[in-house]
Parts: C-alpha cells; sequence; structure tokens
C-alpha cells in the first residue's frame, strides 16, 4: 500500500486490513523515489494485491464487504 502523510483514508485502510488480520506493508509516497502514481488512481493509499493495482479503500471495503458481508 502506498500511503501519504496525514491521509485518513489511508489510516482506515490500516484499520481494515489490521481488523481482518491481512498482513500488508505501507510506503510513503513521500519517500518513495520516482513513485509513478497508476493513471486509475484517483486518491490514497493506492492499494496492491500480488504486485497489481487493487484500488483505494473503497475498493478495499467492497472487497471485504463482498466477502463478510457488512461485519467491516
Amino acid at each position: 500500500m502506498v500511503s501519504k502523510d496525514n491521509c485518513l483514508m489511508c489510516d482506515e485502510a490500516c484499520e481494515i486490513f489490521e481488523e481482518n488480520f491481512i498482513e500488508y506493508s505501507k510506503e510513503f509516497v513521500e519517500k518513495i523515489d520516482n513513485f509513478q502514481k497508476p493513471s486509475e488512481a484517483k486518491f490514497y493509499p493506492i492499494i496492491y494485491k500480488d504486485g497489481t493495482y487493487f484500488g483505494g479503500v473503497s475498493e478495499l471495503r467492497r472487497y471485504f464487504i463482498s466477502l463478510l458481508g457488512n461485519k467491516i
């Protein structure tokens, strides 16, 4: 996951991962040299799954709701 400093949506994504016992790594865009933001990414966080762009916190919420129902 690529995050930004002081990003509430990034914090929410971290909470979703942690509440569902999902291991993740978080890098701050400010510390990545020559970061190329995916063209389809409009907001932070930018979440990758197996090296492929997955989406942001909205897509993460939808993914877990589809798996767990409204329990997130």
